[in-house]
């Protein structure tokens, strides 16, 4: 007996769990949480913490008979919940010669270092500290007036977070 058509879907700050429940399963662990059926009717689904990144839920469903517990077979699911960074850049003149973008980057969530990086004329530069949930970074770059900047997260980060 295992548990089937497993679907997950964001609910704000929480995920939704839901799948076919074989009648002969009266408990499951979702990640070490204990579940019943009952619960799970009554609430429509199991509901926990969103994660974000990449998290693999494991629902290991099993009955109690005779005081032990019977285990069936173990599902998982895999999924991937963003963190959005926003990015807000003013730029202004500097002279007759430069002008300065003013890079503001805020999250709801902690991105590590080196995962938001910069172009400006042929080099690539990593903003080089992290950033702390709901603290904006502020950074000033330099250019020559009819130089740009390019903003991106970098290629191996694109599935965990997005740059808005």
């Amino acid at each position: 007996m295992r548990i089937t058509n497993i679907k997950c879907r964001e609910d704000g700050e929480k995920i939704k769990l839901t799948w076919s429940w074989p009648p002969e399963i009266e408990l499951v662990y979702v990640n070490g949480k204990l579940f019943t059926l009952q619960e799970y009717k009554k609430r429509g689904g199991c509901f926990l913490g969103k994660i974000p990144g990449i998290t693999t839920y494991q629902i290991c469903p099993f009955k109690r008979e005779n005081g032990e517990d019977i285990l069936y077979e173990q599902s998982e699911i895999t999924v991937s919940f963003k963190t959005t960074i926003n990015c807000a850049v003013k730029t202004g003149a500097f002279g007759s010669r430069y002008k300065n973008h003013v890079i503001t980057l805020t999250s709801e969530h902690d991105v590590p270092t080196d995962i938001i990086c910069y172009e400006k004329g042929d080099i690539t530069y990593f903003f080089g500290e992290p950033l702390k949930a709901e603290t904006p970074i502020i950074r000033i770059v330099r250019t020559e007036k009819n130089e740009h900047i390019r903003l991106f997260i970098r290629e191996e980060f694109t599935e965990l977070y997005d740059l808005c």
